[in-house]
C-alpha cells in the first residue's frame, strides 16, 4: 500500500513555505512510510507522478487561509476548497488537483494550516514553525484524519454570493455559482471577448485578493462557450493584473485572434511563465514550443545588494524570456455578456 504525502507551497514566501518545509524535514528524517512530493507552487505538475504511483492515501499539506489563528491546522473536506477559499498563491486553485486525482488515489486528506504572513522574502512565523513540526510527527502511524479537527464549513452569505446563469442555444438554463465578487482589494473586473473565435463571446471575471509582499495573487473565473451555448470554467489564480484598458495576462501571442493565458509564479530563484491556450472553450497547458519561446519559460528573478528587487531580466544573463508585456491584449473593458444574468 502507497501513501502519497503531497507538500505545497512557496518557500519564498513566508508562511507559505509550511509544506516545503515538512517536505525538507521528511527528506532529512523520514516519518512513516510516506512517498514524499514536495510540489512547490504548481502541484498540477506532479499529477502524473501521483497517478502512476496510484496511492492508497493522498495527503496533500498546504498553508491555508481559513480565518482563524495563525499556526491553527484542520483538516478540510476536498469538496469545500473552491467554495470557501479565495486566497492562493498557487497556479490553479488545489479543488482543480483533487479532481483531476480522484479515480487514481483511493482517499483524498486536504490538512490547512492557517498562515500569519504570506509575501516574497518574509520569514517564516513561529507559529507555523511549530504548526509544521506538530504535522511532521504524526505522519508516523498516521490514522484517519491524524487526530486534527475538520474545519466547519461556514453557512454562504446568500446576499454576498453570485451566480451567473443563462441559455444555451436549444433553450435549457445553466446556472454556475461564482461566490463572492467583492474583498478587501475592491470588486470584480468584467471583460468581454471571443477568447476562442468560435463566434460566441466569453466572459472574464477578474478579483484581486488582498495579500502582502511583492506580488498579492488575483483570480480569474473565465467562461468559455462551447457552439451549443454551455458554459466550459476555467479558475486560475496567480499573479494577475487588470486595467480599465485590458488584462495583462490574456495575449494574442499569434496575432490571430485567439487567447494564451501567460501565468507567472515564483520559485527557486525564477519567474516561471507557464502558458495556457484554449480551443473549442477548453484550456489546455502549453508544453515546448509555442511562437518563439519553449514553456515554461524561465526568468532569473534578480536583486541588487540591499535586496532591492529588479523585476525586469538584466540583459545579459539567461535563461530570461522576451518582454511579451507589450503583445495585443484579446479583452476590452465590457459589459456583462449580453444574455448572462447575475444574480
Amino acid at each position: 500500500m502507497t501513501d502519497v504525502l503531497l507538500c505545497v507551497g512557496n518557500s519564498m514566501m513566508g508562511d507559505d513555505g509550511a509544506g516545503p518545509l515538512l517536505a525538507e524535514m521528511c527528506a532529512a528524517q523520514p516519518k512513516g512510510n510516506w512517498v514524499v512530493i514536495d510540489g512547490g507552487s504548481a502541484p498540477e505538475n506532479d499529477i502524473v507522478a501521483i497517478r502512476e504511483l496510484r496511492p492508497q492515501r493522498l495527503l496533500i499539506v498546504d498553508a491555508t487561509d481559513m480565518g482563524l489563528n495563525p499556526g491553527e491546522i484542520r483538516i478540510i473536506d476536498p469538496d469545500d476548497i473552491a467554495e470557501m477559499f479565495m486566497m492562493t498563491t498557487h497556479n490553479m486553485p488545489l479543488n482543480y488537483l483533487v479532481d483531476q486525482l480522484k479515480e487514481d488515489v483511493g482517499e483524498v486528506i486536504f490538512l490547512g494550516i492557517q498562515p500569519d504572513i504570506v509575501g516574497f522574502y518574509y520569514p517564516m512565523t513561529q507559529p507555523i514553525k511549530d504548526a509544521v513540526n506538530t504535522v511532521y510527527q504524526r505522519l508516523e502511524g498516521w490514522q484517519g484524519n491524524g487526530g486534527f479537527a475538520a474545519l466547519e464549513a461556514p453557512e454562504p452569505k446568500k446576499d454576498n454570493e453570485w451566480r451567473i446563469s443563462g441559455k444555451d442555444r436549444a433553450g435549457n438554463s445553466w446556472v454556475v455559482p461564482v461566490g463572492r465578487l467583492i474583498n478587501l482589494a475592491g470588486n470584480a473586473q468584467f471583460y468581454r471577448a471571443d477568447l476562442d473565435r468560435n463566434g460566441i463571446q466569453d466572459l472574464v471575471i477578474w478579483l484581486g485578493n488582498p495579500g502582502l509582499g511583492l506580488a498579492p495573487s488575483a483570480q480569474y473565473i473565465i467562461f468559455t462557450f462551447l457552439n451549443n451555448g454551455r458554459p466550459c470554467v476555467f479558475e486560475p489564480w496567480g499573479f494577475y493584473t487588470a486595467t480599465d484598458t485590458g488584462v495583462d495576462d490574456l495575449l494574442d501571442l499569434q496575432g490571430n485572434g485567439r487567447t494564451q493565458l501567460l501565468d507567472m509564479q515564483f520559485d527557486s530563484g525564477y519567474w516561471i511563465t507557464n502558458l495556457y491556450q484554449v480551443k473549442d472553450a477548453r484550456w489546455q497547458r502549453v508544453h515546448g514550443w509555442f511562437g518563439r519561446l519553449s514553456y515554461p519559460a524561465l526568468t532569473r528573478f534578480n536583486h541588487y545588494p540591499g535586496r532591492k528587487l529588479i523585476i525586469k531580466p538584466i540583459a545579459g544573463r539567461n535563461p530570461q524570456t522576451d518582454d511579451l508585456s507589450l503583445t495585443q491584449r484579446c479583452l476590452i473593458r465590457g459589459n456583462v455578456l449580453p444574455g448572462v444574468n447575475q444574480d
